[in-house]
């Protein structure tokens, strides 16, 4: 890793000495936050579903804070990233909700269990490089090398039968790879990683009034995982019988500890634009990952020279967002609810800079 780490950060540098063009020079502080949950709002998710329940089948929680400068087309930051994401079935999370709130038994039912999660926690060091290309079009490359803290990846898949109270069957094997003990409290986990990701965008001005944009975050990741611990869970029922009517013996958890290498989800970013004459700005947006697509419509609306305002409508979250933008900075800000404790959607971006 420390030579690949060198490679990378070399390769970078050599690529802003070499191509010289003239852009802002300024030290800036952005965040960008992104949560939503379709199942239940999301601090029902954090708190065991304990609000009510729809028909859902991810969610999502991603930020990161950035501090940095820009030198002609050249980019260092360090930042602070935190990533969960979810994917599950309607059945999976009524299982979830109706064990975690001690729901009456009616009547036999069967759920289809099928689960994946990713989460990473870490912190690094960014650097960033700007092309301006032929046929108005530009190119940004972006690599990171990141510390890690923690990080779990997770995924179970069978079924359950609640034929009781207090009496499910489950067939739903699991396997989990984890920094830190989840489950077992043997064998010790308290694993460290390192690793680094590549971020790709391109910017294509096709004529006056029309845009294109389409970036690639974690376009290609790897992280490094010394002593991770993974734990697998055979079955659920303490006691059960084989096919023979034998008791079977099989551990019903057991762990080892193991060197992990994790590949981050591919977040995919895509915009179409169209400016009018008059300066109004009207677009699409895509937001696309393995665990979801979310789809936004939306328009920025010059105020004046140095000023303009934004709204959008979030497709999949059904909410709303504003935005305001100044010559040194800017925020926006989305949410489907004004209650805390009801919203399914939440999004801060924003950003301020000091040019020198």
């Amino acid at each position: 890793m420390p030579t690949l780490r060198l490679i990378l950060f070399v390769c970078l540098l050599v690529s802003a000495s070499t191509l010289s063009q003239q852009g802002d020079n300024q030290v800036f502080v952005s965040v960008d936050s992104y949560s939503y949950s379709e199942p239940t709002s999301i601090s029902s998710f954090i708190n065991k579903f304990n609000g009510d329940l729809d028909n859902g089948e991810h969610a999502v929680s991603s930020s990161q804070l950035a501090l940095g400068v820009n030198y002609e087309n050249f980019s260092f930051s360090v930042i602070k990233r935190l990533d969960y994401f979810y994917t599950f079935t309607n059945d999976t999370a009524l299982f979830y909700y109706q064990t975690e709130n001690d729901v009456g038994f009616v009547s036999e039912q069967k759920y289809q269990l099928d689960l994946q999660v990713s989460h990473l926690e870490a912190s690094g060091l960014k650097v960033a490089y700007q092309w301006q290309l032929p046929s108005n079009t530009t190119l940004s490359i972006a690599s990171s090398y990141l510390k890690t803290s923690d990080f779990y990846e997770a995924r179970l898949q069978g079924e359950a039968i609640w034929q009781g109270i207090d009496n499910f069957q489950i067939d739903a094997p699991a396997e989990i790879y984890s920094a830190h003990n989840e489950l077992l409290k043997y064998p010790e986990a308290d694993a460290e990683g390192e690793g680094f990701t590549l971020d790709v965008a391109l910017a294509w001005q096709i004529n006056q009034q029309w845009q294109f944009a389409l970036s690639v975050d974690d376009a290609v990741s790897r992280i490094y995982w010394r002593d991770a611990l993974f734990s697998q869970i055979n079955r659920w029922q303490v006691y059960r019988l084989t096919e023979d009517g034998q008791l079977d013996t099989t551990p019903v958890l057991e762990g080892r500890v193991v060197d992990y290498h994790q590949a981050l989800p591919k977040k995919w970013r895509g915009k179409i634009s169209y400016t009018t004459d008059k300066g109004t700005n009207y677009y699409i947006k895509s937001y696309h990952t393995p665990y979801f697509s979310h789809y936004q419509l939306g328009l920025n609306k010059l105020i004046n020279d140095n000023n303009r305002v934004s709204l959008a409508w979030h497709i999949q979250a059904k909410a709303i967002e504003l935005g305001y933008v100044m010559p040194y900075g800017y925020i926006r800000f989305m949410t489907d609810s004004w209650h805390r404790k009801q919203a399914h959607a939440f999004a801060l971006n924003a950003g301020f800079s000091l040019p020198f």
